[in-house]
């Protein structure tokens, strides 16, 4: 997912974020949703985060979060 420039800075980035996991949980069914964001984007890190992802592995510049609905 990619914000545009003008909306960086401004924390609509988990708020996109948990709109687009409610809609692939809720509508889609998913029960894991997955993203790989550079380790050195602090920015982006943090915002999955605040959508409810955690760090699952980091190898070199590329870090694994998870996102898990609650049963």
């Amino acid at each position: 997912m990619v914000l545009a420039t003008e909306a960086r800075g401004r924390g609509l980035g988990p708020d996109a974020a948990r709109t687009l996991i409610t809609y692939l949980c809720k509508t889609l069914g998913w029960r894991r949703v997955t993203v790989d964001p550079s380790a050195t984007n602090v920015r982006a890190v943090h915002a999955w985060e605040k959508a409810g992802f955690q760090r699952m592995a980091g190898e070199g510049e590329i870090l694994a979060m998870e996102y898990r609905p609650a049963p």
